[in-house]
């Protein structure tokens, strides 16, 4: 019988189930820099930081901490009017 060895590295896909919140979201954190993020080749994600990142943030019944959160980094992305991205 063989056994099945789970890897502590997840993917951005595997990382957004694990936490149960969609990728999109997931996406945002890793942008902001609230979760620390590898890349080898692709994004890897250390379980135990999840882990840690869910009890400091997640405790609530209810996300919309997190989903204020993510909300106020994205109006913080937005340009201003006469504002332009430059892209390097």
């Amino acid at each position: 019988m063989e056994r099945k060895i789970e890897s502590p590295m997840l993917t951005t896909s595997e990382a957004a189930k694990y936490m149960r919140i969609d990728v999109n979201t997931l996406s945002a954190l890793l942008d902001m820099g609230e979760i620390p993020v590898l890349n080898l080749g692709s994004k890897k994600i250390y379980r135990p930081v999840l882990d840690e990142f869910i009890v400091k943030n997640m405790t609530n019944a209810s996300d919309t901490s997190l989903k204020k959160l993510v909300e106020n980094y994205k109006n913080q992305k937005k340009l201003k009017p006469g504002e332009r991205r430059i892209e390097i």
